[in-house]
């Protein structure tokens, strides 16, 4: 995995890199690391450009330099969960997935596994059903209220995918935030892929779940996380940092 950095920029700004969310002690290490600018520096900038995703978890302890105030981790959230599609070919074909792990899985897994698919032969022939977060409706986490940030700007580019994505969407509700750059990927809209192989040789992926945004026509698949500040691509880029050095500007 690429090393998640950071440095200061002059006295105020303190700029970190974040090319994935996959490891969640990196980033506390990173934020342990940086803990004195973190407490003092008014600018902050945080660069998801190339973020590859990775879990949710990981990037909490940054919403805590981004949100100025505490606020409920579920409430920035919003309503969250998913549509699962419950057909019974698409559970019969999940199902079969999931006994692939079977034989080389821990006691642990196996045990989650068989959980799973009990759960996927219970709900086959359902069609499309809805199905809430209830961990995280429940969840009683704040965040924010950490630093003295006068803005927080986020560099973002059409590499950044997943969780990287989702972590540009929460922050977009944050006053100090500013998003620079293009549009994320667009790859948080769709989830939980069903695999079919045909004749050996060719496979054949599709998701069965689909978020409640993209249910409803507001997702961000071929459009992404817009930019507030959108600045279009030029040769330049390939000899100097011209995002970095606009967000020194603001």
């Amino acid at each position: 995995l690429p090393r998640l950095g950071g440095r200061l920029i002059g006295k105020n700004t303190l700029y970190l890199e974040l090319p994935h969310f996959a490891d969640g002690e990196a980033v506390r290490k990173l934020i342990q690391s940086k803990e004195k600018s973190l407490g003092r520096c008014r600018r902050l900038i945080l660069d998801l450009r190339y973020n590859a995703g990775g879990t949710e978890s990981a990037f909490v302890p940054l919403l805590d330099y981004v949100f100025p105030e505490p606020v409920l981790l579920r409430e920035i959230y919003g309503e969250q969960g998913l549509y699962t599609n419950y057909t019974e070919n698409n559970c019969r074909r999940k199902a079969e997935m999931l006994k692939n792990y079977l034989p080389s899985a821990d006691k642990s897994t196996k045990k989650l596994v068989k959980t799973m698919i009990k759960e996927l032969e219970e709900k086959s022939g359902q069609g499309m059903v809805w199905e809430p977060d209830e961990e995280l409706a429940a969840d009683e986490t704040k965040v924010g209220g950490l630093g003295v940030f006068e803005r927080v700007i986020i560099l973002s580019d059409t590499y950044c995918e997943y969780a990287g994505e989702t972590f540009i969407e929460l922050c977009k509700k944050s006053p100090r935030t500013t998003v620079l750059g293009r549009p994320t990927m667009g790859n948080t809209d769709y989830c939980n892929p069903v695999s079919i192989l045909y004749d050996g040789r060719f496979t054949f992926t599709y998701p069965m779940s689909k978020t409640k945004a993209a249910m409803e026509g507001q997702g961000v698949s071929g459009r992404g996380v817009p930019a507030d500040i959108y600045v279009p691509w030029t040769p330049a880029e390939c000899t100097e940092d011209v995002l970095l050095k606009k967000a020194l500007t603001l």
